[in-house]
């Protein structure tokens, strides 16, 4: 959620008049924050899954 949350607030400063830079760089630095941490979760995820021994199937 805070991924969708600070693009939504970076959309909201460059729409401001005039459109505050400082706070919409903020956000999407935020933003990529969020998102590689999403990343290196769903990485460790995938990873560890493909490690599982498999089910058999029934």
């Amino acid at each position: 959620m805070s991924i969708l949350a600070n693009a939504q607030a970076a959309k909201r400063w460059l729409n401001a008049a005039p459109p505050n830079m400082t706070d919409v760089n903020s956000s999407i630095e935020r933003t990529i924050r969020d998102a590689r941490a999403a990343d290196e979760t769903m990485n460790i995820f995938e990873h560890s899954s493909s490690r599982s021994p498999s089910r058999r199937r029934m």
